[in-house]
């Protein structure tokens, strides 16, 4: 796969029951529970990044030819395009753990140049 500013970027082809367990712990380890009702009464926003950048680590697998320190490179990059654009593509890919880390759906422009999900 590829962004629109030409960086290649792989993703796994699944995500495993423990990767699910790792995303929901981000949430559930700040969260707030009401012990009358047991129900999760407050989640922290810093949560929802500490999410995605879990969801990051957890599916893509190379970026910009090196599967060395993704998120970081990520992180540290000026401009944010390929990182919204990923999320987009794991959005895509693995919809029903994504959500849990509310993706931006913004920044599509993904291209499947290599064949490879």
């Amino acid at each position: 796969m590829q962004t629109s500013t030409g960086k290649e970027f792989k993703l796994k082809e699944y995500l495993t029951t423990r990767d699910r367990n790792a995303l929901t712990n981000v949430f559930l380890g700040s969260a707030t529970i009401d012990p009358i009702s047991q129900s999760v009464s407050e989640i922290p926003a810093s949560s929802m990044l500490d999410a995605q950048y879990k969801l990051i680590e957890l599916s893509v697998t190379e970026y910009d030819g090196s599967a060395e320190k993704v998120l970081d490179r990520l992180l540290d990059n000026q401009d944010p395009t390929d990182y919204d654009e990923i999320l987009a593509a794991i959005n895509a890919a693995f919809p029903h753990l994504s959500k849990k880390a509310a993706l931006p759906t913004s920044g599509a422009a993904i291209s499947d140049s290599a064949g490879q999900s």
